[in-house]
């Protein structure tokens, strides 16, 4: 990058929700400001330079507008990027379907939890310290 140096680069890859996303691009290149100081104050070779790149997007693939220019520095293709979009959107849709299976799914049919029927994992009711709760027998249809 530099003519007659070298440049350390820490690449800090980040997925988030749209909400989050300049947010997140902010806070993970100041992350490492202070060690990137750090290793400016101990180099031994004065050419030396260091840079933090965040390469972050969202669950759907959407990145920023500083995202190309940190893309250009990292030497990443547009085919690279497609593919690297594609294989996000992949794994999230594979996280949304398995936490949309039908509870029957999971485990066995004896599990009071098993039998409540279609429910997201992240809204199944906690039983383990909340004697609230007790589980509910549902009738076979």
């Amino acid at each position: 990058m530099l003519e007659g140096g070298c440049c350390n680069i820490i690449v800090e890859i980040g997925i988030t929700n749209q909400d989050n996303l300049v947010e997140t691009e902010i806070f993970k290149k100041r992350k490492y400001e202070a060690l990137i100081e750090d290793l400016k104050a101990r180099q031994f070779n004065q050419h030396t330079t260091f840079r933090a790149i965040p390469y972050v997007m969202t669950w759907e693939g959407i990145v920023t507008n500083k995202h190309t220019k940190y893309r250009r520095d990292l030497g990443i293709s547009d085919r690279l990027e497609a593919h690297i979009q594609r294989v996000v959107i992949q794994e999230t849709q594979k996280l949304v379907l398995r936490d949309m299976k039908p509870r029957e799914d999971y485990d066995s049919v004896n599990d009071p939890l098993a039998q409540t029927g279609w429910m997201p994992q992240w809204m199944v009711p906690v039983a383990f310290g909340n004697t609230m709760w007790t589980p509910q027998q549902i009738p076979a249809e």
